[in-house]
This record gives structure tokens, C-alpha cells and sequence, in this order.
């Protein structure tokens, strides 16, 4: 997938993880991947590769990592407000905020 004139390969894998913390979707631009968890439904899947696409393209730097994820989640879920949900919903939601507390909050 070419994005901002770079090729992006996209990776499905059967786990993600990074600092501890399960993931559904993770960006690599030094590698120019993006990985993205293989056992997730194809909804979750295609609003998960635009929330990692939407990390590549942004220019913003405000807020840091955290202010990343909430612009990514905002425009992709603007864009597609039902993926949004399944993917918020997908696991254990309860993980997922303590994970997210984790790599955002507590870094």
C-alpha cells in the first residue's frame, strides 16, 4: 500500500503486543509496516488498518502520543462510526482501557 509516497506493507498477524499491552494495530515506519491482528472481524480489521494509515499521514504533533490516538480515533471514527464501536467492543474492554492507561497515561 503506497501511503505518502512510501510502500507500507501490511502484516496480519495472530498476536500484537507492545510494552506488555495487546494490541489490535501497530505502525512501523522505520520497517514501513503495519501490523494488524489477524483474528479480528474484517470491520474491525478495516477500521483498525485506517486508525494505523491515519498515524502515517498525520502531521500534528499536539498532545504527543496521546493526542495522536485521539485524533486518529476521532477522524477514523467520524469516518466510520459503526467500526468504531465493534472495535472499541472488541475484547476485553476492561484490558484495553488499562492497557491504553498504560502505554498513554503512565508511560
Amino acid at each position: 500500500m503506497k501511503i505518502n509516497g512510501k510502500i507500507y506493507k501490511i502484516i496480519y498477524s495472530p498476536s500484537l503486543r507492545y510494552k506488555d499491552c495487546s494490541l489490535l494495530g501497530l505502525v512501523n515506519t522505520k520497517n514501513k509496516t503495519i501490523k494488524i491482528k489477524k483474528s479480528l472481524k474484517s470491520s474491525v480489521k478495516k477500521y483498525v488498518l485506517a486508525h494505523e494509515i491515519y498515524h502515517i499521514k498525520d502531521k500534528s504533533r499536539w498532545g504527543g502520543t496521546l493526542g495522536a490516538e485521539i485524533r486518529a480515533t476521532i477522524y477514523c471514527g467520524i469516518r466510520n462510526p459503526w467500526g468504531m464501536i465493534e472495535t472499541f467492543f472488541t475484547g476485553n474492554i476492561f484490558k484495553k482501557l488499562k492497557d491504553w492507561v498504560k502505554l498513554y497515561i503512565l508511560k
